[in-house]
């Protein structure tokens, strides 16, 4: 069928049998089965039974007619994760006719499973240094977080010498003590705690349709949580002050869901296509993925020790903890699915066939039912907006 395509011929006539391998039509033809071999008597249907998951033939941007007529058409079973299952897809052309024939989908394909935030960080952020006879700990850094900025210990004072502040400051970095005597409240001040990251919104919309073809939505990723606080250095006085400890990384946020595959007998995309005579079949669609959760923020490091009667520094603070994603939109069931320009007319003889039970499940957010994603559509006929 592909090399009868590709001629100028304007009409093919294709014998009963079966034809693997999903078809592209990019002109205006005439495809007509139904014939036996010998194309002296009427046959059954020629079957053309999908190479690719996204469609098992696909009319793309012709401006003259194009009929196909007694065929069967049979889509493949989706397999990678949240990919759709398409029987015929028509985009961007002017005048498409089905006559007398089967187009049938495959399965959608699960969403894969959800994934949490997990930058690569040690347990605790680094210790302030330790002061040494006279000269204060050196400052200790977290380096340049995996999700921006860096945290600072303040460097412990040397003798009858202040501490600095922490980093970042204002206001997550713990104040450098001035302070002689070393008792309560005498020592470098601790870091301030990271600002968890938001949680987001599960996916709000079930799918978009383009000339490449439906996509379902996913849900939004977590915001990542902010660094902690430096701890601020000691003072010295009769020695010299500890520094202070580094301020944990923030967490990373969890990520979307992704959406369940779907399955459409027909997909049209700003086309104008009729139907006589067709059976619309739609299997199974599948529900979205669960939106990840936030990684738990780097714990602070701790604070630096004096030299003789002086101040250790403050302690570094923990991270915030990264934002719960939100979950995916559960996938779509339908004979027809369309966008743009006007909605595939259909006969009386034309019959759908779908699911029946509950529409696929949104996926799960993170952060519970504010985040969980919108549920999939069961339809004979469901517009993209």
């Amino acid at each position: 069928i592909g090399k009868a395509l590709g001629t100028t011929r304007s009409r093919i006539v294709v014998c009963e049998g079966e034809y693997s391998g999903s078809l592209d039509i990019s002109r205006g033809v005439e495809i007509y089965g139904g014939v036996a071999c010998d194309f002296a008597k009427a046959g059954a249907k020629a079957k053309i039974v999908a190479s690719k998951p996204a469609y098992g033939l696909k009319v793309s941007k012709v401006t003259g007619a194009v009929i196909l007529a007694d065929l069967d058409v049979v889509g493949m079973n989706a397999a990678a994760p949240s990919e759709s299952s398409v029987g015929i897809f028509a985009s961007e052309s002017a005048d498409v006719k089905v006559l007398r024939s089967r187009v049938e989908a495959g399965d959608g394909a699960d969403a894969p499973a959800k994934k949490d935030g997990a930058f690569a960080l040690a347990a605790q952020a680094p210790k302030g240094g330790d002061a040494v006879g006279n000269t204060g700990g050196a400052s200790a850094t977290s380096g340049v977080c995996p999700g921006g900025g860096t945290s600072i210990g303040g460097k412990g004072g040397d003798i009858g010498f202040q501490g600095d502040d922490g980093n970042p400051r204002p206001p997550g970095g713990g104040k450098g003590d001035a302070i002689g005597d070393c008792g309560a409240g005498a020592t470098g001040k601790n870091g301030t705690l990271g600002t968890p990251g938001m949680d987001r919104a599960g996916a709000a919309v079930v799918a978009s349709l383009a000339p490449a073809g439906l996509t379902g939505l996913t849900g939004q990723d977590g915001a990542s949580g902010s660094i902690g606080g430096g701890g601020g250095g000691g003072y010295g006085t009769m020695g010299a002050g500890g520094a202070g400890g580094a301020g944990g990384c923030g967490g990373q946020g969890g990520f979307g869901g992704a959406a369940g595959g779907s399955s459409v007998a027909l997909l049209v995309f700003a086309s104008e296509v009729s139907l006589e005579g067709t059976e619309l079949v739609a299997k199974n669609a599948k529900s979205g993925g669960s939106g990840g959760s936030g990684q738990a923020g780097q714990m602070g490091g701790f604070s630096g020790n004096r030299s003789g009667n002086a101040c250790n520094g403050g302690g570094g603070a923990q991270g915030g903890s990264g934002g719960n994603a939100g979950g995916g939109a559960g996938g779509i069931a339908a004979g027809i699915v369309w966008s743009t320009g006007k909605e595939p007319k259909r006969d009386g003889a034309t019959k759908i066939t779908r699911p029946t039970s509950s529409a696929p499940a949104g996926g799960e957010g993170g952060g519970g039912a504010a985040t969980k994603g919108i549920d999939g559509v069961h339809a004979d006929v469901f517009e993209v907006k």
